[in-house]
């Protein structure tokens, strides 16, 4: 009886020794767990960044092209402004020369 009572008490050892291993994976395992559901919701919150970031990207894209076509709308507009300008010192130029002939006429008239 005294093998018996051995076996059945290693039996017992191992089975306990079995079951604090058991215990021990199933920690692991749920830590493990625990660190993909923290890891899964920081890919969810990277993703909700990424898109945001993504926008914001956009909509900065399409200032940048709003205030690149009123740039060169301004730039149109400048060079308009200057051929008149140009235009006008023309005609201004002519004005002057009309008035410089007329002051000579009229002053061979008072001769």
């Amino acid at each position: 009886m005294d093998k018996t009572e051995e076996v059945v008490d290693e039996s017992v050892q191992t089975i306990e020794k079995s079951g604090q291993i058991f215990s021990k994976i199933n920690d692991t395992s749920q830590s493990s767990n625990q660190a993909i559901v923290k890891l899964h919701e920081s890919v969810e919150k990277m993703n909700k960044n990424s898109k945001q970031l993504e926008e914001a990207i956009k909509e900065i894209k399409m200032v940048s092209k709003e205030a690149a076509n009123n740039a060169q709308e301004v730039v149109a507009a400048s060079e308009e402004q200057i051929a008149s300008t140009e235009e006008i010192v023309n005609a201004a130029k002519e004005l002057a020369e009309m008035a410089n002939k007329l002051s000579d006429n009229v002053n061979e008239f008072n001769l």
